[in-house]
């Protein structure tokens, strides 16, 4: 039986002063640091990378903004797909982002994904934006240019890749 003030006493005796100090550390931080809520944007492709396309395009629009719009180019040594950005929630959570990505070939684009939602306040979500083989062709210079892929986000449109 072991004696007080012994090695085992004080080894449970430090377990439990221990508990109680986790758990009101918990507590007085569980109200005070709040996450933002985020939109993770996975970009996706089971063609061939750079052979069928050589560079993607992301823009992001808010509320008739545009907030990002950025060209990568793809394949060996370059960015890799699949590939990952993040939309932090702003401080009007009923606010709509239109989110598009273009499949590009030398000055052609060829696969436009196009959603448009919110970013939730208080979570992370996942919004897949994949550049299949099946929706090639999708994106539609409307305006002709031919001199630039996408010189703003109006002259391109989507058919009806994904549409029943």
């Amino acid at each position: 039986m072991p004696c007080f003030g012994s090695r085992t006493d004080s080894l449970a005796r430090a377990s439990v002063v221990s508990f109680i100090a986790t758990v009101v550390s918990l507590g007085a931080c569980s109200g005070s640091v709040t996450t933002p809520g985020e939109l993770i944007v996975e970009v996706t492709t089971d063609l061939s990378v750079p052979k069928d396309i050589d560079s993607i395009r992301v823009q992001i629009q808010s509320n008739g903004v545009t907030s990002f719009d950025q060209f990568y180019q793809v394949g060996a040594g370059q960015q890799e797909l699949p590939a990952t950005i993040g939309i932090l929630a702003g401080s009007n959570p009923a606010a709509t982002a239109v989110v598009r990505v273009v499949g590009i070939k030398g000055d052609t684009a060829l696969i436009l994904r196009e959603a448009t939602t919110t970013v939730p306040p208080n979570r992370v979500a996942l919004l897949r934006m994949p550049l299949d083989y099946l929706c090639e062709g999708s994106a539609v210079d409307t305006a002709q240019t031919g001199t630039s892929p996408m010189p703003t986000m109006d002259p391109i449109s989507e058919s009806s890749c994904g549409r029943q």
